[in-house]
């Protein structure tokens, strides 16, 4: 059967000859190309990652990917404003044994309440710092909260997760594990 090849949006197609379509519509199938052409290629997490934080030398943290949840949230003890607009705080890498501690001075993004799992609302600081995930380096804003009594002492949020990252939620670290002897947060 004789066909014609036309352009749509700098991509060629060829259709049957005679089968002519109004301008603007296109067949399912040229749509999902279309599509597939103008969406970036987004690396795909499973619900639990290791990440790092580079500018604070911590390499891998045990995060929960959390689609529910807008922010980042970050276990920290011993948080204290040392000048107007920086705080100080310690990220704790070890659980069990002796604590081993890692002090950050940071600056403030802002303060804001924030509604925990529970439903009740609490005013948080919120720093600025750089993720590794993968292939993916991003800044993110990340809340600071105790979350002692929590399994996951560090989730990500939509806002970190979004452009870049699609969730499969039957999956877990799909960006690999750390290498033994790294400074990570496993819990």
């Amino acid at each position: 059967m004789p066909s014609c090849l036309f352009v749509i949006q700098g991509l060629l197609f060829r259709r049957p000859a005679g089968e002519a379509r109004a301008p603007g519509r296109y067949t399912s199938l040229e749509r999902l190309i279309i599509l597939e052409k103008r969406t970036p290629r987004k690396t795909i997490i499973g619900w639990t990652e290791y990440i790092e934080l580079p500018e604070w030398e911590i390499q891998a943290v045990k995060a929960k990917v959390d689609t529910g949840a807008r922010t980042s949230a970050l276990h920290v003890e011993s948080l204290r404003e040392t000048k107007p607009g920086w705080v100080e705080f310690d990220v704790v890498l070890t659980t069990k044994g002796p604590r081993i501690r890692h002090r950050i001075h940071a600056e403030v993004v802002k303060w804001a309440k924030v509604r925990s799992s529970t439903g009740d609302y609490k005013r948080r600081c919120f720093v600025r710092t750089t993720i590794k995930m993968g292939p993916i380096v991003k800044e993110i804003e990340i809340s600071l909260v105790s979350r002692e009594k929590m399994l996951f002492r560090m989730l990500l949020g939509r806002k970190a997760l979004e452009k870049d990252f699609v969730v499969d939620v039957s999956k877990r670290s799909l960006l690999g594990k750390p290498d033994k002897g790294q400074k990570r947060i496993d819990f």
